[in-house]
């Protein structure tokens, strides 16, 4: 009985076959605590984050360490009170990504007339 063997050969590319690198992205404007009263308008947070080879950037926040589903985009409106923060991702690498400050919501209860 014979047995199969595989062998693998990598070819080099032109670039000397090392992989792409993708940097790490920077958040410049960190997002701000916000507080208003219930029946006012809701306040928004928002970060400010670049990466220094275009590869583009993918944002996902997060309320209380839990992903808040839909909201990717750079800023977010809050409808509750909690921590928030953003995980800001390289488009190209996920792996590279940075946490944002925590910061804190607060809605006030209207105050009864």
């Amino acid at each position: 009985m014979g047995g199969v063997l595989i062998s693998c050969t990598a070819d080099a590319d032109s670039s000397g076959g090392s992989a792409p690198s993708h940097p790490m992205p920077v958040i410049k404007t960190q997002p701000e605590a916000v507080s208003w009263t219930e029946g006012e308008t809701s306040k928004t947070l928002s970060v400010t984050a670049e990466i220094s080879n275009g590869d583009g950037l993918v944002y996902q926040w997060y309320k209380d360490g839990n992903k808040i589903e839909g909201a990717t985009e750079a800023s977010y409106t809050p409808t509750v009170g909690g921590l928030y923060y953003v995980v800001v991702s390289n488009a190209k690498d996920n792996e590279k990504n940075i946490k944002s400050n925590e910061v804190r919501v607060i809605i006030n209860p209207k105050e009864a007339p």
